[in-house]
């Protein structure tokens, strides 16, 4: 296990993605043929404890890494709030018990 973790956020609803994030969480959109996620993923040591920020459609996320990924660690963190006046800092806040130490944060903006 790596002494460092990798935080992802993907809480937010995606609406500079909309039409294409209506029904789908904006990490789970193609890119070519693989999602932003797995491109993400798939870069990262084996080794890497991952802790992903959800809300939008945050079962969708759970399911497609647990599905795609099923040797890989995650930590899954429910931000409870998204939209005006809270993003990336709010759902890093929402993370904190899970990153008390060094971390890499990916995010898609």
């Amino acid at each position: 296990m790596k002494d460092y973790k990798v935080v992802i956020l993907t809480a937010g609803q995606g609406v500079r993605l909309r039409p294409e994030t209506d029904n789908f969480n904006k990490a789970l959109i193609t890119i070519g043929n693989k999602t932003a996620l797995s491109r993400i993923i798939e870069n990262l040591p084996e080794d890497v404890e991952i802790v992903l920020a959800n809300n939008y459609k945050e079962d969708q996320i759970k399911d497609f890494v647990e599905i795609a990924y099923p040797d890989r660690e995650f930590d899954f963190v429910h931000v409870d709030k998204t939209g005006e006046g809270y993003g990336p800092g709010y759902a890093l806040l929402a993370c904190k018990g899970h990153l008390q130490c060094p971390f890499i944060l990916c995010m898609g903006k």
